[in-house]
């Protein structure tokens, strides 16, 4: 572990300039051949429109090169009506941008599936977005709908995204971002590393490059990072990976865990 951790220490310069986000989608693989049309009583099941839930949006704040700020992301989610007999794991989704301009593009334009919670879908989508000052107001109206692995497509929902109505706070934003990245936003926003002096020998050794770094967890690539500003407030930020220059953060929460 430590060889190990002492090589991904020693390869950081390399990744200085590199960007990286977690993957939030996949695409949708039919498989007609040993597909089974599912029945509603005593009629084959047609598929439902998919309710919109929260929709959560960041623009970019460079120019494009500079590392993940020249990056926009969206992250949407989907509710799946409960009256339906499919299962959320034998669909996809398409989407289709219907009115407004796209920066670039959005959605891929084949099916897609996404993270599932139940009957929720989530997805990220990134796109190149560039400056501030070379952006225009996102407004864009989209359909989505479910597809089958027959490749029977379902009923139309319609939506808009509106930057600003959906645009996202701070903690909303960093989901799916480069850490590093995500790190200089927070402290930007007036955010301090709440340094606490780690008892494992490697976290100690990571505090060298984040003292914000609280604790990894023994049996997964896992690490959680506090900080605070007045009045006490905590932000605790939950990073994935491998190696400390790739890592991205996972979730956020607007409070920590005391006890060590």
């Amino acid at each position: 572990m430590k060889k190990f951790l002492l090589s991904a220490l020693l390869i950081w310069p390399l990744f200085a300039h590199a960007c990286s986000f977690a993957p939030g989608y996949k695409p949708f693989k039919p498989a007609v051949a040993s597909f089974q049309a599912k029945l509603d009583g005593d009629r084959i099941a047609l598929l439902p429109a998919p309710r919109v839930g929260a929709i959560r949006l960041r623009r970019g704040t460079a120019s494009p090169g500079s590392s993940c700020d020249d990056a926009g992301s969206l992250v949407l989610e989907l509710n799946w009506p409960k009256s339906s007999v499919y299962k959320l794991k034998d669909i996809g989704f398409y989407f289709r941008v219907v009115g407004g301009k796209e920066p670039d593009r959005i959605f891929p334009s084949g099916p897609v599936t996404g993270t599932i919670d139940g009957r929720t879908v989530r997805f990220f989508f990134a796109w190149l977005d560039g400056h501030p000052s070379g952006q225009t107001p996102l407004k864009l109206d989209v359909e989505v709908f479910a597809v089958n692995k027959a490749r029977r497509t379902g009923a139309v929902r319609r939506f808009r995204i509106d930057e600003a109505v959906h645009k996202a706070d701070l903690a909303e934003s960093l989901p799916g971002t480069e850490y590093r990245t995500a790190r200089t936003k927070i402290i930007a926003a007036g955010w301090q590393p709440d340094y606490r002096k780690a008892t494992v020998e490697w976290n100690r050794l990571l505090q060298e490059w984040y003292p914000e770094l609280h604790d990894c967890a023994s049996d997964r690539p896992v690490c959680a990072m506090f900080f605070r500003r007045e009045k006490g407030s905590c932000l605790k930020v939950i990073v994935r990976g491998e190696v400390p220059a790739l890592y991205w953060v996972d979730h956020v929460a607007r409070e920590c865990d005391e006890a060590r």
